[in-house]
């Protein structure tokens, strides 16, 4: 597993090589930085298949520090944002998780071409 943080200080792990994005966007509560601490490893295991099929399988925190009143709609721009900086604006899959899903929602409503499915 490697490990890292974007530009715009998003945490980030990742397991596989492929030639493939998958996002994947934790849940809550809280905000733990990917690939640290007990079960850091769960979300991809579960996804292990997509790995098989030439995926890279990166998972992102969402922003630290963020603002009072930060909203879901905010946070899903974060990811876009993100995804347009550092994979050239679009990802192959995005996987949310629990609040994750909410905000992949937000992203699908709002911001559809930074992923294909």
């Amino acid at each position: 597993m490697k490990t890292g943080t974007f530009k715009n200080g998003m945490a980030w792990a990742s397991m596989g090589e492929g030639s493939k994005i998958a996002l994947l966007i934790p849940g809550g509560p809280g905000n733990p930085a990917p690939g640290k601490g007990v079960g850091s490893k769960a979300p991809f295991k579960l996804l292990r298949g997509l790995i098989r099929s030439d995926f890279r399988l990166i998972s992102v925190a969402r922003p630290r520090n963020m603002p009072k009143g930060h909203t879901v709609a905010d946070m899903a721009k974060d990811y876009a944002d993100m995804i347009q900086a550092e994979f050239d604006g679009c990802v192959e899959l995005i996987v949310g998780s629990s609040y994750g899903g909410i905000i992949a929602q937000y992203l699908a409503a709002n911001h559809d071409s930074c992923f294909k499915h």
